[in-house]
């Protein structure tokens, strides 16, 4: 019994709608669902009008998105430049305009593990005793590193004491003249100096010594 009762019901299913049933597509905003509802019937009315003053551009959509594409990115340089000063970005002045394409980019062979140390140098955004002090996060009572000064990237990369002979190598393998020490700073190490070489020197010089970002 049960059976057949579910064949009725996939027969009935399966079963094609009559003429009188089918309502056409035209047709379906007429449907009685969508009348009666308070603001539907104004917002369709308002969507109606609002399209038949739109104004769409013409020539081939591709064209018509790279377009769209460039006047986004000129936009975004507009006020990557305007609020850089605001905002205290340690990129703009190195960077007056935001590039295109990743810089990552360039380094489809590195590792991901050397992508993140260097992402994460590059944004001023990772696990120094300076940055888990802030008064936003203050996950540790002081920002002191093991030689009694704050620890920050800078510290880390070229004045740490206990340190001072790893540094001394990193500088070397960079080829950083000791002379300039005092007018370089981290972000000239993962910005100018950047390339493949100098990646993984200062991922190694990281990890090697246990420094976590």
């Amino acid at each position: 019994m049960a059976f057949a009762a579910a064949r009725m019901i996939l027969k009935d299913k399966r079963r094609k709608p009559s003429k009188e049933e089918y309502i056409p597509i035209r047709n379906r905003s007429k449907i009685p669902s969508h009348q009666g509802i308070t603001g539907k019937e104004k917002a369709l009315a308002n969507l109606g009008r609002s399209v038949s003053r739109a104004t769409f551009p013409s020539g081939h959509y591709k064209d018509v998105i790279n377009s769209i594409k460039v006047q986004s990115f000129e936009e975004w340089c507009d006020s990557f430049e305007k609020n850089w000063k605001v905002q205290r970005s340690y990129m703009c002045p190195i960077h007056k305009k935001p590039k295109k394409s990743p810089w990552l980019k360039e380094y489809t062979d590195t590792s991901r593990k050397e992508i993140c140390i260097i992402s994460r140098m590059r944004a001023n955004h990772c696990l120094t005793r300076s940055y888990l002090n802030t008064s936003r996060l203050k996950m540790i009572p002081n920002d002191l590193c093991d030689c009694g000064q704050s620890q920050d990237l800078q510290h880390i990369c070229f004045s740490c004491s206990t340190n001072q002979h790893n540094i001394d190598n990193l500088h070397k393998s960079m080829k950083i003249p000791k002379n300039i020490y005092g007018s370089f700073s981290v972000f000239d190490l993962v910005f100018r100096l950047l390339n493949k070489e100098n990646i993984k020197i200062i991922s190694g010089f990281l990890i090697a010594f246990n420094i976590k970002l």
